[in-house]
């Protein structure tokens, strides 16, 4: 369980919340929407504990796994080290596949395009054994085919865990499942 009692946060002098209260129940699939500093990222922060509320308080209990705005690859690392690194040897081969990645498994971050790191962060993120998942705008630079794809293996891997992401477009929330959330 996801839960904001009054939070208020602040950069500087711009507060983007303000009394701002959530609940995410267990195996919840929830979508944040709104425009440019609502509060969608720092939401996503403060569930992660990358940021601290200034009044009020966030209680997450639960492994937490995330796919940030940026790849934030490793790049001394392949493909197949940068998912492995995170969660093991568990499910790489599968979640590689699923993503169409596996020709590119012992490539390195800097030989990868923008799509394919996105997915490679993508796939770190699920192969981590967690009860929650944090999606902050997965499926940048993907193009319909690549969005299909990891949707399916985000529902798979995810199903029955929580899921909190910020998306721009309504559809891929509902290929995720997610309710949706105006900030």
């Amino acid at each position: 369980m996801i839960e904001f009692k009054n939070v208020c946060f602040s950069y500087g002098e711009k507060q983007v919340l303000n009394d701002f209260n959530l609940t995410v129940n267990d195996g919840e699939r929830i979508c944040l929407f709104g425009e440019s500093g609502k509060g969608k990222t720092t939401v996503l922060r403060l569930i992660m504990g990358l940021e601290k509320p200034q009044s009020g308080t966030v209680d997450v209990n639960g492994k937490v796994s995330a796919v940030f705005q940026e790849d934030r690859l490793l790049p001394f690392k392949s493909v197949k080290d940068n998912i492995s690194f995170v969660g093991g040897e568990n499910n790489t081969d599968e979640i590689l596949s699923a993503l169409n990645l596996t020709e590119e498994k012992d490539e390195y971050p800097s030989a990868l395009s923008g799509g394919m790191a996105r997915r490679v962060s993508i796939a770190r993120a699920l192969s981590g054994k967690s009860d929650i998942y944090i999606f902050d705008e997965p499926f940048t630079g993907l193009d319909g085919k690549n969005i299909d794809s990891a949707a399916e293996i985000i529902n798979k891997i995810t199903n029955g865990k929580t899921v909190v992401c910020v998306l721009h477009e309504k559809a891929n929330a509902a290929k995720l499942g997610c309710k949706i959330i105006e900030l």
